[in-house]
C-alpha cells in the first residue's frame, strides 16, 4: 500500500506545483495594467523593419523586434505584425498604419511575463536620414512611439 500512497502524494504535489505556476503567471500578468509606451528604433534591411525597443509605464522592458508583412488593410493601410523579444518574454503586436506612419496597434499574443496580456493604442513614426518623401524613396531608418493601455 505504500507505493499507492506515494503515487497519490506525488500526483497531488505535481498538481499543486502546476497550479502555483499558473497562478504566478496570472498574478504577474494581472499586475501589468495601465498606460504603456513603446519606443522604437527601426532599421529597414527588409520592408517591415527590424530594430530595438524599450518600454515605460505599466511595464518596463527592452530588447529587439522584427516585423512581418501581414498584408493590406482596409482603406489603403498597411498591416504589420511585430514580434518584440525582451528580457521578460515576447509580445506579438499587429500594427495597422497609413502614411505618414500613423496608426493603431493591438496585442495578439505574449509569452513569459506577457502571457495573456491584452492591449491596444496608437502609434506614430517618422523616417529619418532622408528629405525625399517615403513614397518615392523609403527611409533606411525610422523612430516611432506607440502609446496605449494594457491589461
Amino acid at each position: 500500500m505504500r507505493p499507492a500512497r506515494f503515487i497519490v502524494a506525488a500526483t497531488l504535489l505535481a498538481l499543486v506545483v502546476a497550479s502555483a505556476t499558473t497562478s504566478a503567471r496570472s498574478a504577474e500578468t494581472s499586475r501589468l495594467r495601465g498606460a504603456v509606451k513603446f519606443y522604437l528604433d527601426v532599421r529597414y534591411p527588409q520592408p517591415p523593419g527590424v530594430g530595438t525597443f524599450a518600454t515605460s509605464g505599466a511595464f518596463t522592458d527592452s530588447g529587439t523586434f522584427i516585423g512581418y508583412s501581414a498584408g493590406a488593410a482596409p482603406f489603403g493601410k498597411v498591416r504589420i505584425w511585430r514580434r518584440f523579444a525582451g528580457r521578460k518574454g515576447s509580445i506579438v503586436i499587429q500594427d495597422i498604419f497609413s502614411s505618414p506612419e500613423t496608426g493603431s496597434w493591438t496585442i495578439l499574443s505574449g509569452t513569459g511575463a506577457y502571457a495573456g496580456l491584452h492591449g491596444r493604442g496608437t502609434s506614430i513614426g517618422m523616417g529619418i536620414g532622408t528629405d525625399v518623401p517615403a513614397n518615392i524613396l523609403p527611409p533606411k531608418r525610422a523612430i516611432g512611439v506607440a502609446t496605449g493601455t494594457v491589461s
